[in-house]
């Protein structure tokens, strides 16, 4: 398992290195004292990342849950308003091969890459890891998708483990009939843009830095909400304490608080408060069919 702090670098141009290093200092004690709470080793660290090994994965995926649960307190207990602390991890399960203090393969490799893939917030793991764990936590697991990594043959699935149980709230009942075959999300946000499918299958909405979108409002949380790629359809869930708004073309308009939504068709997402097209903190999304020709 890989476990990275994100938010890092706005801590040290916020709060002046000493102060930043002491914070960091203590969250990298904290994932420590979460992987051991689990019959688990770090290995190394990596500037703010941490390398852990654990006898199985559900002791991986326990001390993942314990590490967000940490440090998201730690966020909020040292009046960290101006930076937000959170973690992003992978965990992937397979034979693995120890050389002195350090531990090298494939399994190694594909925890590091999807480590990479996921959001803030996130746990990542693999289809293999999913097979291996408990039923307790199997059902915790939901698959986003498949996806290739580099020096893998094929795809493999990708899953979410879910930390967070407010996340298991799902609110996907709209009448219409899904796409058929591969989709994209089209997503515009003042001048820019940014495009969502099977190969970049997420972003992160909020006030801080290390978001996707960053959206520097009032009503807006540090980590507000996230869209994401699973199974063919790209799904919104609200993280906030003041909600989002989600304006279909068809007109019909849902407001969603700690909730999911599907999103369809063309419309306007607005976070924290009601927006027309034309306002600053408008989001304007399109899903459509995604061209196979490449």
């Amino acid at each position: 398992m890989f476990a990275d702090l994100v938010g890092s670098t706005q801590l040290y141009e916020k709060l002046g290195d000493r102060q930043a290093q002491r914070i960091i200092g203590s969250c990298l004690s904290r994932l420590t004292e979460a992987t051991c709470a689990f019959n688990g080793e770090v290995v190394k660290t990596i500037g703010d990342e941490v390398m852990c090994v654990f006898p199985n994965a559900d002791q991986a995926v326990q001390a993942a849950v314990r590490m967000h649960q940490s440090i998201e307190a730690l966020s909020k207990g040292d009046n960290l308003d101006q930076v937000s602390l959170c973690l992003h991890a992978g965990v992937h399960a397979g034979p693995i091969v120890r050389r002195s203090d350090d531990f090298f393969g494939d399994t190694v490799n594909v925890a590091a890459r999807i480590t990479k893939l996921a959001n803030p917030r996130q746990i990542l793991t693999t289809g293999d890891t999913v097979a291996h764990l408990g039923a307790q936590y199997r059902s915790s697991a939901r698959l986003i998708g498949t996806q290739s990594l580099k020096g893998k043959s094929g795809n493999i699935q990708i899953y979410e483990y879910v930390w967070d149980k407010s996340d298991l709230t799902v609110r996907l009942d709209r009448h219409t009939s899904p796409l058929a075959g591969l989709s994209q999300l089209e997503i515009r946000f003042g001048n820019c843009s940014t495009r969502l499918n099977q190969d970049n299958p997420g972003c992160t909405i909020g006030r801080n830095a290390g978001n996707d979108i960053v959206l520097k409002f009032e009503r807006i949380s540090r980590f507000h909400a996230k869209i994401e790629y699973r199974r063919h359809k790209f799904i919104l869930t609200d993280h906030s304490s003041n909600g989002t708004y989600v304006d279909f073309i068809d007109g019909d308009d849902v407001y969603i608080k700690r909730d999911e939504i599907r999103l369809i068709g063309k419309g306007l997402i607005s976070p924290g408060r009601k927006a027309t097209a034309g306002s600053p903190g408008a989001i304007h999304f399109c899903v459509s069919a995604q061209n196979r020709s490449r």
